[in-house]
């Protein structure tokens, strides 16, 4: 960290160098001429520099200019930009008119270049930082929800440090499906890992490192045809990043903290009328002690469920049903008396006497949502930033603390980003960004089908008769056994034993950043060079303590620890061209890139140790189980670009991009890609200038773009196999073999769309549609296991996704003193699996319990959920043999993962100097296979197994008798009819529509003149405040937007997911 050192030092030193100019402060207010009301975000600048700032909602701006300063320009959008004099004032007030021909709005687009949005032919959507701040997210994927068309974003979990998936338009390949985030030019690793289906924990995504305070836009480049210009990471979108620089005057200082108090926002629907154990419903009981001669006979309900319903002695089966954690034990709250974990039988005693020890048998109703605990999430963020006519710069530091709502989970950051403009001559100007990260935490929670998963635990199998105060209080205690204090060891542990023994802590580092150096050679062309790092280091230890359930007595414990060590640079160096010739215009680049990948990891595990519970290497028993990789990736590319523009109207735009990647065959390692795109604005060209239609466009593009594959894939490589032979290491050749003639993957794309703006540009329309085809896709296919090897790299397969946006925004209202402004995004998509491999007819993408499969079949929509489903008639009647549902004889589909549509509605307030907003999103449709629910109904601890007295009467399933051809009349108990659920797909399916109340929003904004506080801010907040509307198969009310990672083959699968987290907190932001 010496160098980071040094360049905090010299940024100190750039600082205050920056601030010795003299100036002297203007202030004034923008309003409008048609109706008086103040215009905010209008840009005021000092004439010929680049010293400025932008009014605040109330139209006010404060802006520090050199005291020879002679002007200074206003611009906005729509309105005709002013000149005014400062003549010696210090007070500037203007009032702006309307400007039809000035729709200059800009966005910035590829290689980060900012270019005017009308003259785009394809779609870019701009969110800016202020619209993301509302969010006070700390993972600023997640603050993306709902604020673009076609952008979907799912979240891996509601547990601090969670990653987050975005999706732009969709699927387009049966691989990696993720856009490419783009930070001041320079691209950036967005990369996650961990969290399988079966275990692991979930570190995140790496866009979580980028500090939401420092951002002044994010631009997201939907299709192929926006982002050709980066290559093959681009074809699935792009996520353009723009931070903040800072403005020249004196010293400006932003003191900020938000602080949010985070709570589950709800749990799975638990039945609190049974506990645990098995044979116990009342139903069952009637049955067995009214049969004459039966051993049951004559029985009370209490005798019997003391001797065949539940009688706890171990926890490991030593009872009756103690080792099971299936909840069809007795009735809760009926009076019984039972031996529980803490009041256990002895098995040497009768069972009169046992009983006399029993304790009452009574429901815990919120004994899950008593685990969890009151998070807390603070930021708090300083920034500095001032400079002179020919130099500006800024420092931020953000610390960011997380408590999580599960015990003894965390998160702590510390984020500091610099940046400074330098103009070292009248042609040359250096941009300089850096921005650090480190990222602790002390603990971070297991996830997937795995005993370090709590809720997999206490979500999915806990007893509903289980105190959870008593497992909280007696967590590090011991039975007299010698086994910990647990309410059912055969399976499970302790909820705060799993927290607070078996711990996974993580240490990670980051620094990303870029200098970029412009040399105006000629007043029309200019050369740019651009050099970007990202570097990450991250060590991550997992330990669990001998005594849980997977490290018994005489174990001594395991643990296992991993470095991960990714370096990314990209060196850009590209003319750029703008000329004006009478009516056309003409501009372009023409450059070169260079990028270079090298990632190392090494991994040290032990599964037993000599002294129990001391987790060093040098304590195992054995040999310890070892592993190293490194891999280095490398591509040279170049690309140009040529724009046309004629009279305002027409606009034709080319580009050309040609690879040379390391990780494909010589013979196809460079590969070339174009796109072409047109727009015009039809109202320019019939000259519908009125304020009724204010203004008109029509686009279309098209884009072709490669991509390859991950490095070493072209050959094969023995790896050390364990045991070893005579004390000689064994190495054992792949599975897999090497791919013959592979080819890059390629993604061609389409698009179509309108722009229409209404009275002023009050209201605006966006309409798209868009085409992607994705063929030779490099996917890993089986081979005959004749060849020795079980698969192997091919090119094949074709997918297509197309789709409709519609981005809305209306000015509702507009007085002096009120406002309201709505925005609406809203997309839906197909996509089909046109073809596969030749003679494959089915791809699978994963699998959860056998036999349910997430695949991919020719002709059919991506995502098929397969499995075993109800037999049907005709009419959709479910059949039904002995009182259960007959099963399909082979997996048929069950249910499709994609959504039908996506969509949100965000409003806006201003009233004087309140402001306010408040965001609904929606996903309609998009199945899930969800084990919550699956193993919920079969282990019988949701509501359904309890609903209209089936426990006590039995169970008439829906559907007609297969040998009667009448509707079902038999009567079975509720614990047979849910256990033929095992092997079953379709009773787990269920429909993830959702419909959220996302974030709320109210601030007080309170502007100081004169004084050494210039504005000062305040505000309550609150995230994922109410879930408007589930979809009715979702009985268990699982969140459908998490799932247990966020990788393409994690869509539509869910097992037992870390539930979701309300937050409701405050802020304030002080300005000086």
């Amino acid at each position: 960290m010496n160098r980071l050192k040094l360049l905090l030092s010299l940024f100190v030193f750039v600082c205050t160098t920056a601030i010795m100019a003299q100036t002297v402060t203007i202030n004034g207010t923008v309003t409008s001429a048609e109706d008086g009301l103040p215009i905010p975000s209008v840009a005021v600048t000092v004439k010929g520099t680049t010293l400025g700032t932008l009014t605040d909602a109330a139209g006010r701006y404060s802006v520090s200019v050199p005291v020879n300063a002679q002007s200074l320009t206003f611009t906005f959008v729509g309105m005709k930009t002013i000149t005014e004099d400062i003549s010696g004032r210090t007070t500037i007030d203007v009032v702006m008119t309307t400007d039809m021909l000035g729709l200059d709005e800009v966005v910035v687009t590829a290689l980060g270049i900012t270019r005017e949005k009308k003259a785009l032919g394809y779609a870019v959507q701009e969110v800016s930082g202020s619209e993301l701040a509302n969010a006070e997210e700390t993972n600023i994927v997640n603050a993306l929800q709902g604020k673009a068309a076609g952008v979907q974003i799912t979240r891996a979990s509601g547990a601090v440090g969670s990653s987050a998936q975005i999706l732009i338009r969709g699927i387009k390949s049966f691989g990696d499906n993720q856009p490419l985030w783009v930070v001041d030019g320079t691209p950036i690793s967005n990369s996650s890992s961990g969290a399988t289906q079966w275990s692991g924990v979930d570190f995140g995504n790496n866009a979580s490192d980028i500090d939401p305070e420092i951002i002044e836009s994010i631009s997201i480049l939907k299709g192929a045809n926006a982002a050709a210009l980066y290559g093959s990471r681009a074809r699935n979108g792009v996520v353009l990043v723009t931070t903040k620089r800072g403005k020249a005057g004196k010293i400006k200082v932003s003191l900020s903290n938000s602080t949010s108090f985070d709570n589950v926002a709800w749990l799975p629907t638990y039945q609190n009328e049974y506990g645990q154990g098995v044979n116990g419903e009342e139903y069952i009981w009637k049955i067995r002690s009214g049969t004459a001669g039966s051993v049951y006979e004559g029985m009370s309900y209490q005798d019997y469920a003391h001797a065949y319903g539940f009688r706890y002695v171990d926890g490991m089966g030593g009872g009756r049903g103690d080792g099971t954690d299936e909840s069809w034990g007795p009735r809760l709250d009926a009076g019984l008396k039972l031996n529980q974990f803490f009041a256990p039988a002895d098995p040497s005693l009768s069972l009169a006497e046992n009983l006399a020890n029993a304790a009452p048998w009574i429901s815990h109703p919120d004994n899950v949502k008593d685990f969890f605990t009151t998070g807390i999430t603070s930021t708090s963020s300083v920034s500095m930033e001032g400079g002179t006519d020919n130099l500006t710069a800024r420092m931020t530091y953000t610390n960011v603390l997380e408590k999580g709502t599960i015990p003894n989970t965390d998160q702590k950051r510390n984020q500091i980003n610099l940046s400074t403009v330098m103009d070292i001559s009248p042609k040359l100007k250096v941009d300089v960004a850096i921005n650090y990260s480190k990222t602790n935490n002390d603990n971070l929670p297991g996830q997937g089908y795995d005993v370090q998963n709590i809720m997999q635990s206490i979500g999915g199998w806990f007893g509903r008769q289980v105190d959870m105060k008593l497992l909280k209080e007696n967590w590090d205690t011991f039975f007299d056994n010698g086994m910990p204090y647990n309410w059912n060891s055969n399976y499970h542990n302790n909820p705060y034993w799993t927290v607070y023994k078996n711990t996974t802590s993580r240490n990670r580092e980051r620094i990303f950043g870029n200098a970029t150096a412009t040399y105006q050679i000629t007043d029309w062309l200019n050369i740019v060079g651009r050099y970007g790092m990202d570097y990450y280091n991250e060590f991550r230890k997992h330990v669990t303590y001998e005594g849980s359930n997977d490290a018994p007595y005489g174990n001594g414990g395991y643990f296992s620890q991993n470095n991960r060590d990714n370096r990314e640079t990209n060196a850009d160096i590209f003319l750029n061209f703008q000329k004006d010739l009478s009516a056309f215009q003409v501009s372009g680049n023409l450059g070169a890139s260079y990028r270079n990948v090298l990632y190392n990891y090494s991994y040290l595990g032990a599964n037993m140790l000599t002294v129990p519970n001391f987790f060093d290497i040098s304590n195992v028993q054995g040999s310890p189980s070892t592993d190293m990789y490194r891999s280095e990736y490398e591509e040279n590319s170049v690309f140009g670009s040529l724009n046309l523009g004629y009279a305002n109207q027409i606009y034709l735009d080319f580009t050309a991009r040609n690879d040379w990647s390391s990780t494909l065959p010589k013979e196809a390692w460079s590969y070339f890609y174009p796109s072409v795109s047109l727009g015009w604005i039809f109202t320019e060209t019939f000259g519908l200038t009125d304020s009724a239609f204010s203004f008109g466009k029509l686009r279309a593009s098209w884009a072709k773009v490669g991509s390859d594959t991950s490095p070493y894939s072209l050959t094969a490589a023995y790896s050390a196999v364990s045991p070893s032979y005579d004390g000689n290491t064994q190495f054992a050749y792949p599975n897999q073999l090497p791919p013959i003639g592979l080819k890059p993957e390629f993604t061609t794309s389409m698009e179509f769309g309108v722009e229409l703006k209404f009275f002023d540009n009050r209201l605006g329309l966006d309409v798209a549609y868009f085409n992607n085809l994705t063929n030779n896709q490099i996917i890993t296919a089986d081979v005959s296991g004749s060849s020795g090897f079980t698969s192997m790299k091919i090119n094949a397969g074709e997918i297509e996704s197309k789709g409709v946006e519609v981005s809305a925004y209306g000015e509702i209202i507009r007085t002096k003193d009120f406002s309201w402004m709505t925005t609406i995004n809203w997309s839906k998509q197909n996509t089909i699996v046109n073809e596969l491999a030749e003679g494959v007819t089915s791809l699978v993408l994963n699998s959860s319990w056998s036999p349910t499969t997430v695949e991919a079949r020719p002709g059919e929509p991506f995502g098929q959920i397969y499995g075993i489903a109800y037999q049907r008639d005709a009419d959709g009647n479910k059949l039904l043999d002995g009182g259960f549902e007959i099963r399909t004889d082979a997996p048929v589909v069950c249910g499709n993962t994609l959504p039908d549509w996506l969509g949100s509605i965000n409003n806006s307030f201003r009233y004087k100097q309140f402001t306010g907003n408040f965001l609904i999103d929606a996903k309609w449709g998009g199945d899930i296979f969800t084990v919550t629910k699956w193993f919920g109904d079969y282990s019988g601890i949701t509501e359904v197994t309890v609903a209209n007295g089936i426990r006590e009467n039995g169970m008439v399933a829906e559907g007609i008798d297969v040998n009667t051809g009448q509707p079902n009349t038999t009567r079975v108990s509720t614990q047979a009819y849910f256990g033929n659920y095992w092997d079953f797909t379709e009773p787990g399916v269920v429909d993830g529509t959702y419909v959220k109340l996302r974030e709320i929003n109210l601030g007080y904004d309170i502007r100081f003149r004169n004084m050494m506080v210039s504005n000062l801010n305040v505000g309550l907040y609150a995230r994922n405040v109410a879930v408007l509307y589930l979809h009715p198969s979702n009985d268990i009310r699982i969140d459908p937007e998490t799932g247990y990672g966020t990788g393409t083959d994690a869509l539509g699968l869910e097992q037992y997911q870390l539930p979701p987290v309300r937050s409701m907190g405050f802020k304030v932001r002080v300005d000086f």
